[in-house]
């Protein structure tokens, strides 16, 4: 364990959104103390999380013009993925976090391999491992089968009461 004057202080801006870092609050509601160890794994995680936001930029243009789509490219990823354009844009700007059921309904919407998907998963720090949960399980098999958005989110409803995220 480090020695506290060894800590740094950080914003709420810097840990707002980025996963689960440990952090101690302070008295004040605007800062915390973190140890030099977790602020690494902090910038890391917040570096990795805009690289996954990048790339899923990058594939809705891909797909967008690989469907030679007339819409824009959040609107025809936003539609493929049974996101609304709203949910969509914020997402990429992000303003939303992108959770592991969200980036499922990516993978599977827009139909990207499955070596493209965990590269995507294990960006966000928690890899898409087959068998591990029922999400994963379902996830795997919805991308390598191809399904389509509506089955996906279906089977996904149907074992709603074994997913633990």
């Amino acid at each position: 364990m480090s020695n506290i004057t060894d800590w740094n202080v950080v914003s709420k801006d810097e840990i707002r959104n980025l996963g689960d870092v440990p952090f101690y609050p302070e008295e004040s509601d605007v800062e915390y103390r973190i140890s030099p160890s977790e602020k690494r794994k902090l910038y890391n995680v917040y570096e990795n999380y805009s690289t996954l936001i990048k790339k899923m930029s990058d594939y809705c243009q891909t797909k967008c013009k690989e469907a030679r789509s007339p819409y824009n490219p959040l609107l025809y990823a936003a539609t493929e993925c049974d996101f609304s354009e709203s949910y969509m844009r914020k997402m990429i700007k992000q303003e939303k976090r992108v959770t592991r059921k969200a980036l499922g309904q990516f993978c599977v919407g827009l139909g990207l391999s499955i070596k493209e998907s965990e590269e995507l998963f294990a960006l966000t720090g928690k890899n898409l491992v087959f068998g591990y949960t029922y999400f994963d399980s379902i996830t795997m098999c919805a991308i390598r089968d191809r399904d389509n958005i509506e089955d996906y989110l279906n089977e996904l409803e149907e074992y709603k009461d074994r997913i633990i995220e």
